[in-house]
């Protein structure tokens, strides 16, 4: 689902690897991070702790002005909703099974 849409993006084209095959390295990293912020809510973590432990750090010393302007609470929010997106049943389309 996700590397047919990168296709679709990118209009690379070519063919649509099998349901079993492994993602790349990258695409595993993404998917690992996902797991990594669905595990973060379930345990009630703040989008900024959320940033913390897997981008910078430092997100935790922001001043309020700072995390609302920041990139990274704008990419937390793009994973958060992309990972319930995929928890949801794009995991399901990922693995073929859909």
């Amino acid at each position: 689902m996700i590397m047919a849409l990168h296709r679709e993006l990118l209009d690379t084209g070519g063919a649509r690897p099998a349901p079993d095959s492994a993602p790349g390295a990258t695409e595993r990293w993404r998917l690992v991070q996902w797991l990594r912020i669905l595990d973060a809510m379930t345990e009630g973590a703040s989008a900024r702790d959320m940033a913390a432990a897997l981008l910078l750090a430092e997100a935790r010393n922001y001043s309020a002005a700072e995390w609302d302007a920041s990139s990274e609470r704008r990419r937390i929010a793009r994973w958060q909703r992309a990972a319930v997106a995929m928890r949801d049943g794009g995991f399901n389309a990922l693995l073929g099974a859909a």
